[in-house]
Formats: structure tokens, sequence, C-alpha cells
């Protein structure tokens, strides 16, 4: 839960009564279908005029919930029925709350088995937030873990390289991945790009030694683990 100053409010009282109200259901039906979701919780647009201009607030407690929730499915039944409604109201309610996507993703690809619904809302983050590198880095890598020559996976993981606040990493597996996606003057260009701004020496030899490898005839055998 992220640290706040607001005070507490009666806002958090009825978001946490439609909460605290939604759990004798939880707990006594195994499965629901995708129309009786919103009687387990309650979304964005219901609570929002509740909060009284608190809505990020609220969001800590639905942030709760969602880790709560994860955690009764995850050492019960496995199954996230109402995952999907309970990431749309959090993130509905604190548009800015990136953690809250990278999450949500996470247990949407991994848990959920549901990969389409996880980009989707790693989308939505990234709609909302447009100068954040973590979700861009997410969405490349992402899309990296889907396939290793992906166009997209290179696209994203250069433009989170040039965004505030990414750290240098980034911009050796979006050279990586540029590379790996045939788009080699890219690769140059972000390999260049870490030679010229990195004071680690190390990072600035693997940069050296990939600078001669790319414009070398044969292909590179560099690894994600040799640039990590």
């Amino acid at each position: 839960m992220r640290a706040r100053l607001l005070p507490m409010t009666g806002a958090l009282l009825c978001l946490g009564a439609a909460f605290l109200c939604s759990r004798p259901w939880l707990h006594s039906r195994r499965h629901f279908a995708l129309d009786e979701e919103p009687l387990l919780f309650p979304r964005s647009a219901v609570v929002r005029p509740l909060t009284f201009g608190h809505a990020p607030l609220a969001a800590d407690l639905a942030w709760l919930e969602a880790i709560q929730y994860y955690g009764r499915h995850r050492r019960s039944d496995r199954q996230y029925p109402c995952i999907h409604t309970l990431f749309a109201t959090l993130t509905g309610l604190d548009p800015q709350f990136e953690s809250a996507y990278v999450f949500g993703d996470l247990l949407l690809t991994e848990e959920a088995g549901d990969p389409v619904g996880g980009r989707a809302l790693l989308e939505e983050g990234l709609r909302a937030n447009p100068q954040s590198w973590r979700l861009c880095f997410e969405y490349g890598f992402f899309s990296y873990l889907q396939a290793r020559n992906s166009p997209a996976a290179a696209e994203y993981l250069t433009r989170a390289s040039r965004l505030p606040g990414a750290p240098p990493a980034v911009a050796r597996l979006a050279a990586y991945a540029a590379d790996k996606a045939g788009e080699r003057n890219l690769s140059l260009e972000l390999w260049r790009q870490v030679l010229r701004s990195s004071a680690n020496e190390e990072e600035r030899r693997i940069a050296r030694r990939y600078l001669r490898d790319l414009q070398a005839p044969e292909a590179s055998t560099f690894t994600p683990e040799q640039i990590g």
C-alpha cells in the first residue's frame, strides 16, 4: 500500500463496506459466471462518486483487496473469476497506479491464463501513463517473452529506454531485442547510446564488443544473460 497523506473519510467506509459485503458471496461459492462478477466487487463508476474526491485513496483499499483475493485463491482453488473486475475497479479509481497494471498483467497472464487480458490491461496503463518507462518496459518484455524476434518488443523496450527514469539495463535489453527483430541499425544506435551514457566500464566493454559484433559479417553470439 502506497503512503498517502490524505485523511481517512466516509468514502473509505463506503468502499470497505462494499468489499466486505462481497465476502460472504466469495466464500460461499467457488465459481461465478462473468455476468455475476459485478455482484462481488463494485465497479469504479459506482465507487468513484462515493469517494468524495479521494478516489486514489480508495484505490489503496482496492489494492489490498486485490492482494488478499489473490492470496485466498492461490491457497485454495487457483481460480480467479473476479480478477478482471477487481483490477478494472482499481485502475479506474487511480489510472496512475502503475503497480496495479504490472501486478494485474502478471496475474492475468500467469495465474488466470489470460495473456490477452494482461496485454489489454498494460495497453490501458500506457494510454493513461504515456511517459511511464516501467509500463513501456513491461509491455516490451511481455512481447519479447511471447516471441524473441518481436518487433513490438524492440519498439516498446526502445521507447522505455528513452523515457525519464529508465535504468541503463533497459537500453541494453532494447538493443538486444532490436537485433533479434532484425532491426540492426536500431540495435547499433542503442549500443552507441549505452557506450556514450554509461560510466560503468564493464557496460562500456559489452557495448564496444557488441558494436564490433553487429558490424561483423557473422551473426551476434550474445545472450540476454551476457548483456544483463
